[in-house]
């Protein structure tokens, strides 16, 4: 596990629009906020691209969620196969 990460102080969600500016909408325990501020925007971009960049792949993300179940919870029979993803 790679620890703290640079979005761990809030969510946010990144909307994208061809022909408007993007929008950063910010949620707290209270509220929410949006905003169209190109500083605010390029921040966002900046920590997603950070977090993009940090995140595992699909098949190592599934692994470690398996690997955390069997530490956690023991060796489990399963019912069936699945796929990832």
């Amino acid at each position: 596990m790679t620890g703290e990460h640079t979005s761990l102080d809030g969510s946010f969600t990144a909307m994208r629009f061809d022909g408007d500016p993007d929008i950063i909408y910010t949620e707290d325990l209270i509220s929410g906020h949006m905003t169209a501020s190109p500083e605010t925007t390029r921040e966002a971009a900046r920590r997603y691209a950070h977090l993009q960049a940090a995140a595992l792949s699909v098949e190592d993300s599934a692994a470690l969620i398996a690997r955390v179940m069997e530490e956690r919870y023991g060796n489990r029979p399963e019912t069936e196969e699945r796929a990832v993803a």
